[in-house]
């Protein structure tokens, strides 16, 4: 959804698309999605029984006048649950479509909303984007690399994105691309160029990448996720060994850490003994325990959601760090276990998802949100940002305006 030129197409029965079009709409201000039209095409619970898909009229003049207006390159449909669920041939329906706005129409067939596994969506996606480039003659190598993740597309400084950019430019790393939000489908196809590809969250690490890496010489870097000393250390060791640096990268990123070990002395020694819960995703959980350890706090209890394979590769090491060894460990988590976690462990703060407040508020827990923030956690000045964060809920700050928006010191 985060692509210049690509227009998403839902497809489903009346009423199911309203649980997306009201995602959108509660996300449009973080993700920058307010002014992009997400259209959809709704047809008859008869329709998905008898898998007669028949695009009505309108609903075609619509998206062809939306096409045009909006200069879109490529349509890509998705088929809610019950779509996918019947079973039908939507070949009709993709020709139909691509017809009437004569703009090349692909089907995604991947679980928008009830799907168990949202990697395979994302490693989906980006197959259709990379397909869609690879029927074009391959561009010349250059010496950049793309950087690869789902986040949202601003690439402001105070932002993920933007503090990853930071950090390579101070290491002489020209970044081509950064791949997908925020891009275009020009920009798939010429990341096709570069030199390697540099995760800085594991959450597209799928068949798609990894057939990039073996058939299109792409080595893929990053699998640690760039969070804390340690973390971003090992993030830059795996791209100076996918772009052969023998170390040149590492030493100057070791260089670059000094000045926050610095900083770190003063916020470890009143963060001594403090007791934590940490949640997150594949990419993000690693990312903020790794920051723990480099904090020595320590963590009673963490929570991972939605597993990913890579998780088994990223999580030893960062475990072995950290003061101890958590007494809990959730995977795929229900809100009632996170409440007895909230509940019995009584700890002294909680980094957490958005939805985990509730359970803060009713036990007193101070409340970090780690899915809403202006200021970024990655890199290294991330876990000085983090640590700052901790102190001040620690003195009674509190992170939490609505059920939407979080409170912070800019």
């Amino acid at each position: 959804m985060g692509l210049e030129d690509v227009l998403p197409v839902v497809l489903g029965a009346r009423g199911c698309a309203a649980h997306i079009r009201f995602t959108k709409i509660a996300w449009g201000g973080d993700f920058n999605f307010s002014p992009c039209p997400l259209p959809f095409i709704e047809v008859s619970r008869s329709d998905v029984i008898h898998g007669n898909y028949q695009v009505m009229p309108a609903q075609l003049e619509n998206l062809r006048n939306t096409a045009h207006k909006l200069k879109y390159r490529l349509i890509a449909i998705m088929s809610n649950d019950d779509v996918l669920l019947s079973c039908a041939d939507l070949e009709p329906l993709r020709h139909q479509v691509q017809e009437a706005t004569q703009i090349p129409t692909e089907i995604l067939e991947i679980s928008p909303l009830a799907g168990r596994n949202q990697w395979a969506g994302y490693d989906r996606a980006l197959g259709l984007l990379y397909r869609h480039a690879l029927k074009k003659p391959l561009p010349e190598k250059n010496a950049g690399i793309n950087m690869v993740g789902w986040k949202w597309p601003s690439r402001e400084r105070k932002h993920d994105i933007g503090a990853c950019l930071a950090l390579l430019e101070k290491l002489d790393i020209r970044v081509n691309h950064v791949i997908p939000g925020g891009s275009s489908l020009s920009a798939v196809h010429d990341s096709l160029a570069s030199r390697a590809n540099l995760l800085w969250c594991p959450s597209y690490i799928g068949e798609t990448l990894e057939m990039l890496e073996k058939e299109y010489d792409l080595p893929l870097a990053g699998y640690t996720p760039p969070y804390g000393l340690e973390g971003t250390t090992t993030w830059i060791s795996e791209l100076d060994s996918a772009l052969g640096c023998q170390d040149e990268l590492v030493e100057k990123a070791l260089h670059l850490r000094e000045r926050y070990e610095q900083e770190l002395g003063p916020l470890r020694a009143q963060l001594k003994g403090v007791r934590g819960f940490v949640s997150g995703g594949p990419g993000r959980l690693p990312g903020l325990l790794s920051i723990m350890a480099d904090l020595g706090v320590d963590v009673v209890a963490a929570a991972l959601f939605w597993p990913h394979p890579s998780s088994k590769r990223t999580f030893p090491p960062i475990i072995d760090k950290l003061p101890n060894v958590p007494k809990t460990m959730l995977v795929a988590p229900s809100l009632y276990e996170l409440e007895e976690i909230a509940e019995n462990e009584k700890v002294d703060f909680w980094l957490g998802g958005y939805q985990e407040q509730h359970a803060c508020k009713r036990h007193g827990i101070p409340f970090i949100p780690i899915t809403v923030y202006t200021k970024s956690h990655q890199c290294y000045e991330g876990v000085v940002t983090v640590a700052e964060k901790i102190l001040k809920a620690l003195s009674g700050f509190d992170f939490v305006a609505n059920v939407f928006q979080s409170i912070e010191d800019e």
